[in-house]
């Protein structure tokens, strides 16, 4: 008699076993496969070619569900694929998506364990580095999808009365993302874009801001003093009181105004509360 699951049945086996990792018979033979169709009636479901076994084809379609995800991991991290290079990232893609498959209908936020996949893997050489050099492309991503927000103008920000500065509270957009690093890795970005020599990437700390402007995701290396000042203004501390940290008193006013209009320019804030 021949054997006909319903298609729901099916769509549940053929999920099971394209997700299941290791080899085809593997994913054939897992418990959630099994559930749905026994292992040795699905080549009555997917039935053999002229050229092909049963297996044979359906780890067409496991493979190439493995090469989407590939895909979506190089143009979420295209640093860390060059700094990794092909073979390496591929090997670090396929172990990441074995551990943290997709369950999602889409596959924009695919990545967003992969830091801290990085963080725990100790086979995996530069490890430190590369979980920061993750991080920074991780911020580029949601800064890129976050929620669109109108911005805070130059002019806007100009025409506030001097005595309002001293109280007022910022609103920053929800696409802006402050980082500190262990290492230089916004220098690194840096110098791919420019094509210029890779920077020492000795363990150094270091400070950036990622937004997104014009539809594109803007990154700025900050010194500490500012890291802290745009830190504490995100938070909602009022102007003058994150002026008044410790840690800035040795920062000249025309360099605190300066970085408040690139800032400013930058589209870090929504709002004066």
């Amino acid at each position: 008699m021949p054997f006909e699951p319903e298609l729901s049945r099916t769509q549940r086996w053929m999920q099971a076993v394209i997700l299941h990792p290791g080899s085809a018979l593997q994913a054939l033979s897992s418990d959630e496969a099994k559930r749905e169709i026994p292992a040795r009636r699905f080549p009555e479901v997917v039935a053999p070619s002229r050229a092909l076994t049963s297996t044979e084809r359906i780890g067409i379609y496991r493979d190439m569900y493995l090469l989407r995800l590939r895909e979506a991991l190089r143009a979420d991290y295209p640093l860390l694929l060059r700094f990794l290079g092909e073979e390496r990232f591929h090997a670090l893609a396929d172990d990441y998506v074995h551990t943290h498959p997709s369950r999602s209908y889409t596959l924009n936020r695919l990545g967003d364990h992969l830091p801290e996949f990085i963080r725990t893997q100790a086979k995996v050489a530069r490890r430190g580095f590369l979980y920061d050099l993750a991080r920074l492309e991780l911020a580029m991503t949601e800064a890129f999808d976050a929620e669109e927000a109108a911005v805070l103008s130059p002019l806007e920000v100009e025409s506030l009365p001097e005595e309002a500065w001293e109280t007022m509270r910022l609103k920053p957009v929800p696409a802006l993302r402050l980082l500190e690093f262990s290492y230089p890795v916004n220098d690194y970005a840096q110098a791919v874009r420019d094509e210029t020599p890779a920077p020492p990437l000795r363990k150094r700390i270091t400070y950036a801001a990622v937004c997104r402007k014009d539809y594109g995701a803007v990154r700025l290396e900050l010194p500490r003093a500012a890291f802290l000042l745009l830190q504490a203004l995100a938070a909602g501390t009022p102007v003058g009181e994150a002026i008044d940290n410790p840690a800035l008193r040795q920062v000249k006013e025309s360099d605190l105004f300066g970085w408040f209009s690139q800032w400013v320019a930058a589209g870090m804030f929504r709002s004066i509360a």
